[in-house]
């Protein structure tokens, strides 16, 4: 199953409740290494997937056996890291891939956290922006806490990035220098039961610890409940997150869904736009125009009526006076004519 020119270079490991170990394997693009508790080999689990091209299917047609041998060479990212939390769903990072760098496995390897072909883009998506071409995100570490607050930290820009376990981004903390709560080169992340978050950074040989702020606490609360789909119940806790911080887009969108959910589809659009959530607003407007039909059906059949009424009068005073003109015309005198009799 492995093939002859394997080379077993584990890196990272869990153990599950079984007793199975699930190995990362530096320079193995198969997927996570099972393991039996006996030390036998059981097989590959969750690879990641070479992303569709265009461009390589287009070559593949034209190209000679020579070129498609090379191209064959492309394999799937590996692995960088991965963490197990206590329902058994396995986090992953991997390096080299612009998407779902992030994965939650089940127990038979789908990724449930960017379900049926999602595609999401997780790390700096500003400096994604920015640098399209330069930029590649180098997540190394991921950390997942008891209420399913997913933490990962990116090398590259030494930078945390902190989502919910819908895959909603909450908070981006860290970064490279040599300040406290900096990095010069961030290895690894782990977080406690009471939410304390510790990182270590082999090039200053130091382990930073980060406690959440009551602003933080404020929107684990209000982020858990929306994540339930607790949606009412979560837009107090949002409402005091925005008196706190009126730039927190993730709060307007849960607020629009909980006034969605009640059918306050107006109210919804003008949270969901300042969300800035284009198909949450695309969708309470199709809601609000519905009922505004509805509601407003008897007025608004008799106006049409009534419009219509109005344009074929209109349009038959129109073609009355037109044909009163031309008869007027027509029994004119004709220029050089007179009118015959005696005198």
């Amino acid at each position: 199953m492995l093939g002859k020119d394997f080379v077993y270079s584990p890196s990272k490991l869990i153990v599950d409740k079984r007793g199975y170990l699930f190995v990362s394997s530096d320079g193995t693009s198969l997927g996570l290494m099972q393991i039996r508790p006996d030390g036998q080999f059981a097989g590959f689990f969750g690879a990641n997937q070479v992303p569709f091209d265009w461009t390589r299917l287009i070559v593949k047609l034209i190209a000679t056996k020579e070129q498609r041998d090379q191209l064959a060479r492309i394999r799937p990212p590996e692995f960088s890291n991965l963490f197990q939390d206590s329902e058994g769903f396995i986090y992953t990072t991997s390096l080299g891939i612009r998407q779902n760098q992030i994965k939650r496995l089940s127990a038979v390897g789908v990724d449930t956290l960017n379900a049926n072909g999602k595609l999401t883009r997780y790390g700096d998506l500003f400096m994604a922006r920015e640098n399209s071409e330069e930029l590649r995100d180098a997540f190394v570490a991921i950390t997942v806490n008891k209420t399913g607050f997913i933490t990962a930290l990116d090398q590259t820009t030494g930078k945390l990035y902190q989502y919910d376990k819908l895959g909603n981004l909450l908070f981006i903390f860290g970064g490279i220098g040599d300040q406290d709560g900096l990095f010069k080169t961030a290895a690894g992340v782990a977080e406690t039961s009471d939410g304390t978050i510790y990182v270590t950074d082999k090039t200053r040989n130091r382990i930073e610890r980060f406690y959440p702020t009551p602003f933080a606490g404020l929107v684990h609360k209000a982020s858990q409940l929306y994540a339930d789909g607790k949606y009412e119940e979560a837009s107090g806790p949002w409402q005091q997150v925005l008196e706190l911080n009126g730039n927190y887009d993730l709060a307007y969108l849960a607020i629009g869904k909980s006034l969605f959910r009640q059918h306050k589809y107006q109210e919804a659009m003008r949270y969901f736009k300042m969300g800035g959530d284009r198909e949450g607003y695309s969708d309470a407007l199709y809601e609000y125009r519905k009922v505004f039909i509805r509601e407003h059906f008897g007025a608004i059949a008799t106006s049409i009526i009534v419009f219509f009424s109005a344009l074929l009068l209109l349009r038959k005073a129109i073609r009355h006076r037109w044909f009163a003109g031309w008869r007027g015309r027509l029994n004119q005198p004709r220029k050089g004519e007179g009118i015959s009799g005696s005198l």
